[in-house]
């Protein structure tokens, strides 16, 4: 009991540490890296392309284009899509979306299947070649791109998916399958 209290304890230094000076946390750190490093699809606040893609998301969203949910008061998803337009174009690249959000598409028998009108507009806006690909599993993506994943990690992710949906009707509950086109 002395050992278990004694770790409860460590734990809740260590969460507080990072709550109040975060630059200590892990998790932090590795952001930063990604995040806030000079580098071509990292768009930060003095890349002029932001006031462009703002622009076009606030267009989208006040036209109720997806991604959106009905009565959405914010337009980050609309930032986002329009963000990765921009990457993929820019790069000439394959698409990977990796949410459990329905305003990109829906999980049906397994398999994720992205929103016709964002499928569409991909093809216009960046290539009919490229592939854009949804999934709503974290491993599946990264299996995707050959990255290995252990079984571990996959049980842990379906159970918190399924601690997430717990209220949920079956049917609603996501499930991976592959990727579709």
């Amino acid at each position: 009991m002395k050992e278990a209290k004694a770790r409860v304890a460590r734990v809740r230094k260590l969460i507080a540490r990072a709550m109040t000076t975060p630059r200590h946390d892990p998790v932090y750190q590795a952001c930063e890296r990604i995040f806030h490093r000079e580098a071509e699809l990292v768009l930060g606040r003095e890349n002029p392309q932001r006031k462009v893609l703002r622009t076009k998301a606030l267009r989208r969203f006040l036209q109720g284009y997806p991604p959106r949910k009905r009565n959405d008061t914010s337009m980050g998803d609309a930032f986002n899509w329009e963000w990765m337009i921009y990457c993929a174009a820019a790069r000439k690249a394959d698409l990977v979306i990796i949410s459990r959000d329905a305003d990109y598409g829906v999980a049906i028998d397994k398999r994720c299947h992205l929103n016709d009108h964002l499928r569409q507009e991909f093809r216009e806006r960046v290539s009919s070649r490229r592939k854009v690909i949804l999934f709503n599993r974290l491993t599946e993506g990264l299996k995707y791109f050959n990255v290995n994943v252990s079984k571990q990690a996959v049980d842990a992710e379906t159970a918190w998916i399924r601690a997430e949906f717990s209220g949920s009707a079956p049917e609603v509950l996501p499930e991976q399958g592959p990727p579709t086109e």
